[in-house]
């Protein structure tokens, strides 16, 4: 999905509404997570999921993601990356963590990218929200993240882009 490059109509971001086919993914699931927590569960994914997938010999198709099937007070996430096929097989990554295959859902939604760091991230989600409700839609879950851009550590964190998505009504 290509991103407009200009601010959206209520003066906050730029945001595309599309329609998506399903994507197939291959993801660990995690229920009732702390917000404090995901950093860490984000880390433990990442660091393991692109080698053992390869040593499976199935390449990613495309960035990693988040995707949060419900939020509140913690969360229930998805921390994986999509595939160009459905994942027949699950596999476990360590001695806790299980990957399976999942879809990122089809349906109408908006995006927009957020530049800078993951601190940034819960007011991006709020100026996608606003801009959506301006243009009379409702954002609706899941929600995802896209992580276009890896962290280099001692990096400097505002360029990272991150894709924000949303199913919407």
């Amino acid at each position: 999905m290509s991103r407009a490059a200009a601010a959206g109509a209520g003066g906050g971001p730029a945001v595309e509404i599309a329609k998506c086919a399903a994507v197939p993914t291959a993801a660990a699931a995690f229920a009732d997570v702390a917000f404090d927590r995901l950093p860490e569960l984000y880390d433990r994914v990442f660091s393991q999921l692109f080698a053992a997938l390869v040593g499976r010999g199935i390449e990613p198709a495309g960035a990693p993601y988040g995707l949060y099937t419900r939020v509140g007070e913690t969360v229930d996430v998805q921390i994986g990356v999509p595939l160009g096929a459905a994942l027949v097989e699950p596999f476990a990554l360590d001695e806790e963590v299980e990957i399976r295959g999942f879809e990122l859902p089809a349906g109408t939604v908006a995006s927009t990218v957020h530049v800078g760091g993951y601190d940034g991230l819960p007011a991006a989600w709020q100026a996608l929200v606003a801009e959506l409700r301006a243009a009379g839609r409702e954002a609706v879950q899941p929600c995802w993240e896209v992580y276009l851009d890896q962290p280099q550590p001692g990096g400097d964190p505002r360029g990272l882009r991150t894709e924000l998505v949303t199913l919407v009504r």
